[in-house]
């Protein structure tokens, strides 16, 4: 059993030849941009729990590669959607091809920070897979799953100022064939606030205080474009090694004997161990995240440590 394209309707009457009940995609709310290797499957397409469930661990993937990223609440929806094309042939106009969908979606939420942030998908290869208002989950349904639709382009614009009149205006572009969210729509419905509630990650920025010593060092941990220190928040969470590995210049890893508390910095002291063969005393190491899923365990939610630094 699949919940894809199944729509359930209360009961209705009146034979007027129009289906008594009809699929129609409401005002957009929201969006994902997803990996071109990304679908819903048949099973995970079980019931609403189950989908639900593949978004949000899929939001929250280890390899930012194969995740999904959630867009911000859309305040308007300007359709600049090409008309039909037609060539004049013997002065009769013949249908060439259906316009391309070109939405331009503007946002306020996240600020210039997020603006930044969605530009790097700008030279990017991502599909979209849209919710409506009515929490209606849509795509192109490809055999029993459901997949994002191919993009033309994403494109962030950059912020135009705000004036006496008018608020800053932040906003982006995509722009995809008809086809998929005509002929091949695919589509689930979702409880609204559930599937809107899924939020994208923010980045914990992670720097040297002081200088290390041998195989000893401090690292605050900041987040956001203001860079809150995270600290007053998560202190007793952040002083865990499994959340994070330190590579040597060859990329092999060099365990962590300890991470604890600094309370006179607001940071954490990571202890290496020294004894290890791949330690050496001076050489430059990579701090990095163990993955998303570690902050998780970690009662750390909705972060990844990224990116990773250099402690020399």
């Amino acid at each position: 059993m699949s919940i894809l394209n199944s729509f359930v309707c209360a009961a209705a009457g009146g034979n007027t030849g129009i289906a008594d009940c009809a699929i129609s995609i409401g005002l957009l709310k929201s969006g994902f941009l997803v990996p071109n290797s990304f679908e819903l499957t048949e099973a995970q397409l079980a019931d609403s729990a189950t989908a639900l469930a593949a978004l949000q661990a899929a939001a929250q993937n280890d390899d930012p590669a194969q995740r999904i990223y959630p867009l911000p609440d859309f305040l308007s929806v300007t359709d600049n959607t090409e008309d039909l094309v037609t060539e004049a042939i013997g002065g009769v106009p013949v249908p060439v091809r259906d316009g391309n969908y070109n939405l331009l979606i503007r946002y306020l939420n996240g600020g210039n920070c997020l603006s930044n942030a969605l530009s790097k998908f700008n030279s990017g290869s991502y599909r979209f897979l849209g919710i409506d208002n009515k929490g209606i989950l849509f795509g192109t349904k490809e055999g029993t799953s459901l997949k994002g639709v191919p993009l033309f382009y994403f494109y962030s614009r950059p912020f135009r100022f705000a004036t006496d009149t008018t608020a800053i205006n932040l906003s982006f572009q995509i722009v995809f064939e008809p086809i998929y969210l005509n002929s091949g729509l695919g589509f689930i419905q979702l409880n609204p606030a559930d599937v809107l509630n899924i939020s994208g990650l923010m980045n914990i920025n992670l720097s040297l205080v002081g200088t290390r010593t041998a195989g000893v060092f401090v690292l605050q941990a900041k987040a956001g474009c203001a860079g809150v220190n995270l600290y007053d928040q998560y202190s007793a969470d952040l002083a865990d090694a499994t959340i994070y590995e330190v590579l040597n210049k060859n990329g092999l890893v060099v365990p962590i004997t300890s991470v604890a508390v600094a309370p006179a910095s607001k940071g954490f002291t990571f202890t290496l161990d020294t004894a290890s063969a791949n330690y050496t005393s001076g050489q430059p190491y990579t701090v990095k995240g163990a993955g998303v899923s570690a902050l998780v365990a970690a009662d750390i939610d909705g972060y990844e440590i990224a990116p990773p630094i250099v402690v020399a």
